[in-house]
């Protein structure tokens, strides 16, 4: 072992814990670093006499067919994830008919399009939800063409216009979650050139597109360093951004996507978490980006919640000159759905609207 090794191993643990929350013990990280199979990796051995802790952690970071593949012997039940992908399946199959049906572009985003372009074995990526990509300018046409199909508008924010946040959600009776998203992350703008070049997989007798591979790291990336606490970094998204790491990625394609939407800070400094995961050499750049951007990417990589002044300045600086007026108006005054869902009253949201941008 040469002298600088121990600092190596402490950097990949620490660049871990902000890629994958809740690793706190010694046995996680082993555990997260073996399923990831990480350099210097555990042997399965360390892990066969705690298959209650294997399982909670596989069942947490959606990791359980994987796991149980990689443990046969720890008896994991194997038909449980197998019924809730099969599930997931079939409501893609479902919201996709109805979009292209009512002539909505539609692309496959993470999670459904990684595991059937980007693993091995695509069981052993978990999706809770389907992630659905439109153009901005079709979002209303989608909404139509989801609730017809039998899906309820759930409300996920607080503005009025779904143009001023990234995504729509849309629930089925069964509990299952559409997402429709017309960016990939809130503070950034709309992708517009992985439309003309996109990748496509079969799945049930039907075709889909997806992003390319660049732009889906650039993606699996943002969502991962997306998601400090309180929210939660799962270990299978970290999958995607491994598995497409070693799949090969077109650097200069993947920073050319990221500045299109305006993350090119946030994608440089998950991609240099990334390489020390991995151990991986390859070089960081510099970038240069808006200081509200670099900013923000520096308070998302981390462990530590985001300060609302710094989320609020992103937010809004993602916007348009012309809807900013309305964009705040709805900060400060939400949606009708959104203030009976939180019970908010006027002169409490002013209070915390004005102690969030001012950072106090």
């Amino acid at each position: 072992m040469t002298s600088g090794a121990p600092d190596l191993a402490s950097r990949q643990r620490a660049a871990l814990s902000v890629l994958v929350s809740g690793l706190t013990t010694e046995h996680e990280f082993e555990l997260a670093r073996w399923l990831l199979a990480l350099p210097g990796s555990a042997p399965t051995q360390q892990f066969d006499g705690d298959a209650e802790a294997v399982e909670s952690f596989a069942r947490l970071h959606r990791v359980r067919s994987l796991a149980a593949a990689r443990l046969p012997d720890l008896g994991f039940d194997r038909l449980a994830p197998l019924s809730e992908a099969m599930a997931i399946q079939r409501h893609l199959l479902r919201a996709h008919g109805a979009l292209t049906s009512a002539d909505v572009e539609v692309l496959v985003l993470k999670g459904l399009a990684t595991a059937q372009l980007d693993h091995e074995v695509p069981g052993f990526r978990e999706s809770g939800d389907v992630d659905l990509l439109v153009r901005p300018g079709e979002v209303a046409k989608a909404w139509r063409a989801l609730v017809d199909a039998g899906y309820s508008h759930k409300v996920t924010h607080p503005f009025r216009r779904p143009r001023f946040f990234h995504s729509e959600t849309f629930i089925h009776a069964d509990g299952t979650e559409v997402d429709v998203h017309h960016r990939l992350a809130q503070p950034g703008f709309a992708p517009v050139s992985c439309w003309g070049s996109p990748d496509t997989f079969s799945l049930g007798g039907q075709t889909f597109r997806a992003m390319s591979r660049d732009w889906r790291f650039v993606h699996a990336v943002l969502h991962q360093m997306m998601n400090p606490p309180p929210s939660f970094r799962g270990l299978n998204g970290m999958l995607d951004c491994v598995a497409l790491w070693r799949a090969g990625v077109d650097l200069a394609s993947a920073r050319a996507a990221a500045s299109e939407v305006g993350q090119s800070e946030l994608l440089e400094r998950g991609t240099a978490r990334l390489r020390t995961v991995l151990l991986d050499d390859t070089p960081a750049i510099r970038v240069d980006t808006t200081r509200i951007e670099r900013r923000h990417a520096a308070a998302l990589d981390g462990n530590a919640p985001v300060p609302g002044h710094t989320a609020f300045a992103a937010g809004v600086a993602a916007q348009p000159l012309r809807y900013r007026p309305a964009y705040l108006r709805d900060l400060v005054w939400p949606s009708k759905a959104y203030r009976h869902l939180l019970d908010v009253r006027l002169g409490p949201q002013i209070r915390h609207v004005v102690s969030e941008a001012i950072g106090r």
